[in-house]
């Protein structure tokens, strides 16, 4: 609505009452809620945008990075060491504080692989190292939360950090590890790195890598893990000592069956 003057005879305004006139509105105005809605949209596009190219600046500058970086060599693995009697039966179990008792690929079974992948890494045989869209989540994470809380790592990310750059929740540590995973990938195959992730990955109990953590938690080899037990142990890695079903047998159960359903979700195993 507009309110005008009453005209004189020659044309110009006079004093007197005001006349409110419906529909008379200045036109390309929109009410308050709508401008906030409006500035709230364009800003979060705005945002979406800049963490975005962010994001594709920072994969273009680790891809090279990661031409020039060098992966140390792969350190020799402390393993346990068992002694057996004449006739040939185990007398004693020998160990530091790692028990680890490495496995070949081929041995594990497709379920107990399958497991591994739906808890840690769906897309493990597509990406190159890292994953992209996990970054974004991972940095909008971040950025929400004023720290690095969330890393976004990849299956051979996180064989880098358990082996070359440890966990310090710095973002050069994150750097130099995205840098040598790309680089790992160019080297070796993605067996090799699943191989060696599942020999080195920490189950809680002392137990690192998969067979050691099948015998601790099951008393059986992982070829002989049932698909339940498969999916239990995948998912033990994301927090050892809070999920260990001695202690939290209810948290536990609940993280195997939310596996369970990832693996159904890929394909790896029937609904």
């Amino acid at each position: 609505m507009a309110i005008r003057t009453r005209p004189t005879t020659n044309g110009r305004s006079r004093s007197g009452p005001l006349r409110v006139i419906p529909g008379a509105a200045s036109s390309g105005g929109l009410p308050p809620p709508l401008r906030l809605l409006r500035f709230t949209l364009l800003a979060a596009i705005l945002a979406a945008g800049l963490v975005l190219a962010m994001v594709l600046s920072l994969v273009g500058y680790l891809g090279f990075r990661a031409s020039i970086v060098e992966v140390p060599r792969e350190p020799e693995l402390p393993e346990t060491t068992f002694l057996f009697s004449r006739a040939g039966d185990r007398i004693a179990q020998l160990s530091g504080p790692e028990h680890r008792i490495v496995v070949e690929l081929e041995d594990l079974p497709a379920h107990l692989i399958g497991a591994v992948l739906a808890a840690e890494d769906n897309g493990f045989f597509e990406h190159g190292g890292i994953d992209a869209r996990a970054i974004v989540r991972a940095a909008l994470t971040d950025l929400g939360r004023g720290a690095l809380v969330e890393g976004g790592s990849t299956i051979t990310q996180q064989y880098v950090k358990n082996v070359f750059t440890g966990s310090d929740r710095t973002f050069a540590r994150k750097l130099e590890e995205a840098a040598l995973a790309i680089e790992l990938e160019r080297r070796w195959t993605k067996e090799e790195i699943l191989e060696a992730y599942l020999n080195t990955i920490s189950f809680g109990r002392r137990a690192y890598g998969i067979e050691a953590a099948a015998r601790s938690y099951f008393a059986k080899s992982a070829h002989q893990l049932t698909v339940a037990e498969a999916a239990a142990l995948a998912a033990l890695p994301k927090a050892p000592s809070f999920y260990d079903p001695r202690r939290n047998l209810g948290g536990a159960r609940e993280l195997r069956d939310l596996v369970l359903r990832e693996m159904a979700g890929a394909g790896f195993i029937a609904d």
